[in-house]
């Protein structure tokens, strides 16, 4: 997680420039998390969601 947070510092200039900031960010959001994204899902799962429902869910952690 360190070095994708370290790389991420790095690369922010060249996002900016490139338009990729919201992407970059969402990188860092999920590097930070302690949970990762695949993570959340198979929990979603396991609680008893929906396929439909883990669309959904999906679509509201990269929306974040």
């Amino acid at each position: 997680r360190q070095e994708i947070l370290q790389l991420a510092d790095r690369l922010a200039p060249f996002a900016h420039q490139l338009k990729a900031t919201a992407a970059l960010e969402a990188v860092v959001r999920q590097a930070k998390s302690p949970h990762s994204e695949a993570q959340q899902m198979r929990d979603f799962i396991a609680n008893g969601g929906s396929l439909s429902g883990l669309v959904q869910k999906h679509c509201e952690i990269w929306a974040a």
